[in-house]
C-alpha cells in the first residue's frame, strides 16, 4: 500500500495478491476478474472485500482487456476491517505525480469538486455518488445523477483531447444530434441531457449521421485545421503499420500486404464517386448513440477525423444485426442522394466495408503508438482489424475493382 497526499493506493492481483494477505479474487468478491467489467465494479469489489470506500484508479490489461493487476485507491490512513494487508515490495510506475491525471489517488476528489461545483451554478445539487463509468489509459468518463438529471465529465489525454473543440463545432451546425457541454475546462468537460430538443418524430440514426456529415461538408472552413484520413492514403497507412507493428500476426500480415493494391483501387473508385470529404465519428455503433424519446445524440467523438464520409462504418458492419445495418445504409444513402444527386453512392457503398476498416487499422495503430500500456490490447486490435481489411478485399472480389 502506497499512500499519496490523504489517500493510499491499494494493489490487487487476482491471482497472487500484492496487498492483500487474503488475495481478491473469487473467493473474497465473489466474482473473478473476468466477470468484473466496469471500474465501478471493481472499486465496489475492494470497497466489500477491505471495508472500506475505493475508486478505481488503473489497470493492466491483457489482450483481451481483462485487468492483470488493479489499481485502487482508499482514504489514507483507513482502517479496514474486513482484510488483513501488508506492505507490497511494490513501486507504482510510473510514478503517481508523472502519470495522467486521472490515475492519480486524489483525481476523483477533485472531479466531484468540479461537477459539484458547476452543478451548483445553474441550480441543481449532485443526488448520489459518482459512478466510474469508463476508466483506463485513453479516458476516464464518470456519471453524476443530480436534481437536474444525469451529467457525464469526461477527460482525455492524447491524441484524443480534442473532443470537446470538436463537439462544439459540430453542434453549431447540427445542435440537436450532439448532447451539450455545459462546462469546459483545459482538463476535463461535461456534458448534460437536461435540454429536451427535437421534434420527437422517429428518425433513422444513420440518416442524422448523414445529416451531419452534409452540415459538415458545406462549412469545410470550420474544420480546416482537423487531423485528415486521406481516402488514398489508405493502402500506404495499412503498409506504414505492417512495417512498424510487426506484432501483428505474421499470416494476417502476409494477407494484408497481398491486398494492399486492391485496398488503393477501392480508395480511386470512392474517391471518384462524387462525395465530398466530411467529419467523420470514427466510432460510430450502437453504444456511441442515444434515442432521448425526442432526438438521436451521438456521443464520443475523440477519434473524429476528416475524410470520405463512407470510412465511419467499420465497426458498423460488424456490431449491427444486418436488418438494422441494411435499414441504416439505405436511409443515409437517400440523404446523401437528396443533398448531392450527382454521388454515385451505389460503387460508394460497395468500398465502404473496405476503406472503413482499413481506417479502423490505421486508428488502432495511433492508439498503440500513443499509449504503451495498452499495447497488448491495441496490437490484438491491430490483428483483427488487418484480418477484416483482408477479408473485405476478399469478400468483394477482384471483379469490382
Amino acid at each position: 500500500m502506497v499512500g499519496y497526499k490523504g489517500a493510499d493506493v491499494l494493489v490487487i492481483d487476482p491471482d497472487a495478491g500484492l496487498c492483500l494477505a487474503q488475495p481478491l479474487c473469487s473467493a473474497d468478491i465473489g466474482v473473478g476478474r473476468h466477470q468484473l467489467h466496469t471500474p465501478s465494479a471493481w472499486a465496489a469489489a475492494v470497497a466489500h472485500t477491505v471495508g472500506v470506500p475505493a475508486t478505481y484508479l488503473r489497470s493492466e490489461l491483457d489482450a483481451d482487456g481483462v485487468p492483470l493487476r488493479v489499481e485502487c485507491a482508499v482514504p489514507g490512513g483507513s482502517k479496514m476491517p474486513n482484510a488483513r494487508l501488508r506492505w507490497a515490495d511494490w513501486v507504482p510506475q510510473p510514478p503517481l505525480h508523472e502519470r495522467i491525471s486521472w490515475e492519480r489517488p486524489c483525481w476523483m476528489a477533485s472531479a466531484t469538486a468540479y461537477i459539484d461545483r458547476e452543478i451548483g451554478q445553474i441550480g441543481g445539487r449532485r443526488t448520489a455518488p459518482l459512478i466510474q463509468v469508463r476508466h483506463n489509459a485513453m479516458v476516464a468518463l464518470i456519471k453524476a445523477e443530480t436534481t437536474r438529471g444525469p451529467v457525464w465529465l469526461k477527460t482525455l489525454g492524447e491524441p484524443f483531447s480534442r473532443e470537446a473543440r470538436a463537439m462544439k463545432a459540430l453542434s453549431a451546425l447540427c445542435p440537436t444530434a450532439l448532447p451539450t457541454i455545459m462546462a469546459d475546462e483545459a482538463d476535463w468537460f461535461i456534458l448534460d441531457s437536461f435540454a429536451v430538443q427535437g421534434d420527437g418524430r422517429p428518425t433513422d440514426p444513420y440518416a442524422v449521421l448523414a445529416d451531419l456529415q452534409i452540415a459538415s461538408a458545406r462549412a469545410p472552413d470550420r474544420f480546416g485545421d482537423w487531423p485528415r484520413r486521406d481516402v488514398a492514403a489508405l493502402a500506404e497507412g495499412c503498409r506504414n503499420v505492417i512495417e512498424m507493428h510487426p506484432l501483428i500476426d505474421a499470416a494476417i500480415a502476409q494477407r494484408l500486404e497481398a491486398s494492399l493494391p486492391d485496398l488503393a483501387a477501392f480508395a480511386a473508385r470512392a474517391a471518384g464517386c462524387g462525395l465530398p470529404d466530411t467529419v467523420v465519428h470514427g466510432d460510430f455503433h450502437a453504444d456511441n448513440r442515444y434515442w432521448t424519446g425526442r432526438r438521436w445524440i451521438f456521443y464520443d467523438w475523440s477519434d473524429s477525423v476528416v475524410g470520405h464520409p463512407l470510412l465511419d462504418f467499420g465497426l458498423a458492419y460488424h456490431l449491427e444485426p444486418p436488418d438494422r445495418l441494411r435499414a441504416g445504409l439505405l436511409a443515409y444513402a437517400d440523404r446523401w442522394k437528396r443533398a448531392f444527386p450527382a454521388t454515385d453512392m451505389a460503387t460508394a457503398l460497395a468500398t465502404a466495408p473496405v476503406l472503413s476498416c482499413a481506417h479502423q487499422l490505421i486508428c488502432y495503430a495511433a492508439i498503440a503508438r500513443s499509449i504503451p500500456s495498452l499495447h497488448a490490447w491495441s496490437q490484438r486490435q491491430m490483428s483483427l482489424w488487418a484480418g477484416r481489411v483482408a477479408d473485405a478485399v476478399e469478400r468483394a472480389g477482384p471483379g469490382f475493382t
